[in-house]
């Protein structure tokens, strides 16, 4: 079991208990959303994202002319 379970029983400092799994549980519902925003925080801009920067930037320009 200990092989198996090594990240588990890491997180749940060495003794797995049903206190520990409970706030484990609810941990990676935080996790998820957690790693959600940062997927939006750090993935490169999307080829939409980067056309619409790209026709903002030419509007401002083509005004300050």
């Amino acid at each position: 079991m200990k092989s198996k379970y090594e990240n588990l029983i890491a997180c749940c400092d060495g003794e797995i208990t049903v206190d520990k799994l409970e706030r484990f549980e609810l941990a990676m519902l935080e996790f998820k959303e957690f790693m959600g925003l940062a997927k939006q925080m750090f993935a490169p801009p999307s080829k939409e994202t980067l056309e619409r920067q790209a026709a903002e930037d030419a509007m401002r320009a083509s005004s300050i002319s």
